[in-house]
Formats: C-alpha cells, sequence, structure tokens
C-alpha cells in the first residue's frame, strides 16, 4: 500500500512538471521583443546622458547621436549601477514593507547583506586604484577634485583618505535612491494595507517626491560613475580611455593650431606629437594637453576642427603619463 502511494506521489509530481514544448508554446516571441526593444532603448538613453555628462563637464557639445556606443555605454553604467544599488535597494524594500503591522523580511537577508558589503568593497577596490596611481588619469573629474581637498603626494594614510571619500562621493547618489525606495515601500504598503486615500493626498504627496528623489538619485550616480570612472573604461568596453593619434594639418592652418598651443614634432611642422584623443566626431577632435603655466598639473581640453585635418594616424601609448604639453608658438612667416 506504502509503494503504491509512493508511485502515486511521484506520478503526481512527474505531470506537475511541464514538458519542453508546452514552455516554448507559452513563450511569445512579440512580447519577448517589446521587452528587448525597452531595455535597449533605456540604455541607449542612458549612454547618451552618461556621455554628454562627461562632455559638458569638459566644455564639449555634442548632439550626434546616431553611434553604437551610446547602447554599449548605457549597458556598463547600468550594469554597474544594478551591481552596486540592488543589494541596498532588497535591504530598503525588506526593511519597509509591512503586512498585518508585521515586518515582512527577505529570507535570503543574509545573502543580500553578503553581496551589499561585496558590492561595496568592489567599488571601494576601484577607487583604491585610482588613487594610489602616480597621478589620476585624464577625465576622472571627482579624483582629482578630492586630490585638491586631501592632497595626497606620497603619504598612504592620505590617499587612503581619498579612496574613501571617492568611494563615499560615488555611493551617495545610491544611498539616496536606496531612501527613496525605502519611503516609497513604506507608503505603498499602507495604501494597500489601511483605509483608501483620496485622490489629493498628503500619502500620494511624499509618494510622487519619493519617486522623484528616486529619478535624481540615479541619474546623480550617473554623473558621478561618469566623472570618476568613465576616462580609464576602454573604449571597446564603452568607456572613453583616451587614444592616441599623431595628426597631419595643412600649411594654412598650421599657424592658428601653433598659437592654440598644439605641440609638433620637431623637424616636421605639420605633424603634431601624439595627442590623447578624448573625443571624436565627424566634425571635430577633442585632445588633452597638459598646460604646466601654472606650476602643476593642469589638464585642459583642445578641440580640433576636422577641416584643418589631412591625415590622422594612431600610435601606441607614450611611456609618459602626461599629456603633451601645452606649448604656445609665435607663427613663423
Amino acid at each position: 500500500m506504502q509503494n503504491e502511494l509512493v508511485v502515486m506521489e511521484r506520478m503526481t509530481e512527474t505531470e506537475k512538471i511541464p514538458a519542453a514544448g508546452e514552455i516554448w508554446s507559452h513563450f511569445d516571441l512579440g512580447e519577448a521583443t517589446k521587452v528587448i526593444t525597452i531595455l535597449a532603448a533605456f540604455a541607449y538613453v542612458t549612454g547618451a546622458v552618461a556621455i554628454n555628462t562627461y562632455l559638458h563637464s569638459l566644455g564639449i557639445v555634442d548632439f550626434s547621436f546616431a553611434k553604437p556606443k551610446l547602447l554599449l555605454t548605457g549597458i556598463v553604467v547600468l550594469f554597474t549601477y544594478l551591481l552596486l544599488a540592488s543589494p541596498a535597494f532588497f535591504v530598503a524594500w525588506s526593511m519597509a514593507t509591512r503586512h498585518e503591522q508585521t515586518v515582512r523580511r527577505l529570507s535570503s537577508l543574509g545573502h543580500i547583506a553578503i553581496l551589499f558589503v561585496g558590492s561595496l568593497m568592489l567599488l571601494l577596490g576601484a577607487s583604491v586604484f585610482s588613487c594610489f596611481q602616480t597621478h589620476p588619469s585624464m577625465g576622472q573629474s571627482t579624483v582629482w577634485q578630492v586630490w585638491r581637498i586631501t592632497n595626497p603626494g606620497g603619504s598612504v594614510s592620505k590617499r587612503l583618505l581619498a579612496s574613501l571619500l571617492v568611494t563615499l562621493a560615488v555611493y551617495l547618489p545610491v544611498l539616496i535612491a536606496a531612501v527613496s525606495v525605502y519611503l516609497g515601500a513604506r507608503l505603498l504598503d499602507r495604501e494597500r494595507t489601511e483605509r483608501p486615500a483620496p485622490q489629493i493626498s498628503l500619502r500620494r504627496f511624499w509618494l510622487v517626491i519619493a519617486v522623484a528623489a528616486f529619478v535624481v538619485g540615479t541619474i546623480g550616480y550617473i554623473c558621478m560613475f561618469t566623472n570618476t570612472f568613465y576616462s580609464v573604461i576602454p573604449q571597446e568596453f564603452g568607456g572613453g580611455q583616451p587614444y592616441f593619434e599623431n595628426v597631419v594639418v595643412g600649411k594654412d592652418d598650421l599657424c592658428q593650431l601653433q598659437q592654440l598651443g598644439i605641440p609638433f614634432v620637431s623637424g616636421q611642422s605639420d605633424v603634431t606629437q601624439p595627442l590623447p584623443v578624448l573625443h571624436e566626431t565627424d566634425t571635430l577632435v577633442a585632445v588633452w594637453l597638459n598646460d604646466m603655466s601654472k606650476g602643476g598639473w593642469n589638464f585642459v581640453v583642445a578641440v580640433l576642427d576636422k577641416k584643418v585635418i589631412t591625415a590622422t594616424k594612431i600610435v601606441a601609448k607614450p611611456d609618459s603619463p602626461f599629456p603633451p604639453r601645452l606649448l604656445v608658438q609665435a607663427c613663423k612667416d
């Protein structure tokens, strides 16, 4: 009798497992295409916001949006955001939601705490890597600002302090978004469990504020991440790490570039030294230069009109960590 019951239970369990054909019969290709399209559009917009924020901080305006790189950059930014923010969001949600006046916690809260600490350690590791270089890389605006405040020099303790400040600066928008998730979850839970509120109520007003704070925190993270790590991510992975080019200019345009401070190869007056290119479009090339007139590192951006460029050659990264020095020359007759 017991054997028959065991067989019946096994048969029942087998019947509950859907066949592969049944699974595919419920698969809607049209719905999947819509989801993928929405996600791709969201990543594309994120990439456009990230790159244009980075360029705007350098004084460059570029409204050319037909670039596959925008999608790749958006995917990178969203991946890092979800990696850092998801544990904080789950913790905020589990602390905020209530059901029948009892706190509802996630069963895997311990695992989420491990992910939370792990994501913070990854961010701290990236900040330490940036702050323990000889100097921050070109375009790391956040790291440069922290360096100006801490003035670490060769001090290990000051470099660790700078790393912590960079980590805090990047993670602060995530904390703002997590707090908004907590407030939003509390308000929504009250909306479900308590007496229905009128169309216009203080509770719904604060819910709108929470949603707005979440959007602000997300955009803030995009800006902070871009101004901190975008310029050290290789171009092939959606980043903005500079690559180096020799540029050949026409004789008629040589004078204005010399007055601008573009350095040229000695003995080849129309060929520039290897220039680190931070951004390139169909109409312009933006390069980094090092202005030593103030007695220290002062990276400046020079924008070259492509109409004056006759040829370019991509070269290997020079051994020197500094970009070419800004060298203003008088025009020769």
